[in-house]
């Protein structure tokens, strides 16, 4: 617990978003620590990350691997206007996109009219994690498929491959 107290306080004076996980969780009554992981496993708190899921191969310099017939890109951009290149290729193309520190996927972006360039703002991104998350926990309750649910939808289970990386992330932020 004093980890994670150090990383939102080393997060808030070096990068400036360290409170945004605490206010977007008391707004949405969600777990800022949760929050956290979410954030940690999606873009291990890169706020230019941008993941592409593509079916034909693109000029993305980016890490890439391909799987069921797939190009997926990971992306970590250092700076916005490099993510902002990555994201207009992948809007012109019709690519799968996620953006952000919480890797709001396009399905999210498209369903609630959000401003893609700005997800790219930390803490307008963390913000609507929360509010996706909340969303899942209306629906799912207070269970580990209310977590999946935040990063496949409604096709959530409680024991998939992304509960146990959240998982492992939480407990990682109780070592002391």
């Amino acid at each position: 617990m004093k980890m994670l107290l150090v990383l939102l306080i080393f997060l808030n004076f070096s990068l400036g978003f360290g409170n945004c996980f605490v206010e977007a969780g008391f707004y949405y009554k969600v777990n800022p620590y949760i929050l956290f992981a979410i954030a940690k496993v999606e873009s291990n708190l890169n706020p230019y990350a941008i993941e592409v899921i593509s079916n034909k191969k693109l000029p993305i310099n980016c890490s890439k691997r391909r799987k069921n017939g797939k190009y997926y890109y990971s992306c970590f951009p250092k700076s916005k206007d490099e993510a902002l290149k990555i994201l207009k290729l992948a809007q012109k193309e019709g690519a799968n996109y996620s953006l952000g520190l919480g890797q709001i996927n396009k399905i999210w972006i498209e369903r609630y009219k959000l401003n893609a360039e700005k997800l790219f703002d930390a803490c307008y991104n963390v913000y609507w994690s929360a509010y996706i998350l909340n969303r899942c926990y209306k629906f799912f309750g207070n269970s580990w498929k209310t977590i999946d649910c935040y990063n496949k939808g409604l096709l959530a289970s409680s024991e998939s491959e992304y509960v146990l990386k959240i998982y492992k992330e939480l407990s990682s932020l109780w070592k002391e």
